[in-house]
């Protein structure tokens, strides 16, 4: 069972493998996804932080309310940013360092949906060995009660051994089907 590295799975599909789990939840993790692009954000922002900031053209026309009769009035005017020595270099370098935190975040969930993948996994596989011990543990007392049922007991105590077993039996079949309820 999962001892050898297996968990079992449906009939249709086979026994999945820990390694095959845990490719499967980090794949389809929306979580994960989540933080993926986050990622991928603050790197096109760090990028664009230490651009150059494109020119604004700006183009109006009109004419003096004052004095109407000289003509229509046009302006025309064209702006760039211009950093600070120094500045556009330390804006690409704190994009940078978000950037790394956005990828340790994204590391910290990839291993937090790794966590709980292999604690419920072990759970799972805890579970059928429990459910395996308990159905083998209930086929003999079903055994030792057929045994009993079979012969008289007229002592006392030989009534009590086999109200016993049977007390045992019912705590095994109720154990047994909590444990299966649990899967």
């Amino acid at each position: 069972l999962f001892g050898a590295g297996w968990v079992h799975a449906s009939e249709n599909q086979g026994p999945y493998t820990l390694s095959t789990l845990l490719g499967k939840a980090l794949k389809r993790s929306e979580w994960i996804a989540v933080f993926g692009h986050r990622v991928e954000e603050s790197r096109f922002g760090a990028l664009q932080a230490g651009a150059w900031q494109n020119p604004e053209a700006s183009f109006a026309g009109g004419r003096k309310r004052g004095q109407p009769e000289k003509g229509p009035l046009w302006e025309v005017s064209l702006t760039q940013s211009v950093y600070f020595p120094g500045k556009q270099q330390l804006r690409r370098e704190i994009g940078m360092l978000g950037t790394e935190t956005a990828r340790v975040r994204l590391q910290e969930a990839e291993l937090s949906v790794s966590h709980d993948v292999v604690r419920l996994a072990y759970q799972y596989a805890i579970l059928q060995k429990k459910k395996a011990i308990l159905e083998e543990r209930q086929k003999r007392f079903e055994l030792i009660q057929s045994f009993l049922a079979g012969h008289l007991f007229s002592s006392p105590q030989h009534k009590a051994e086999r109200n016993i077993v049977e007390t045992v039996l019912k705590n095994l079949t109720t154990d047994a089907l909590q444990t299966e309820r649990a899967l």
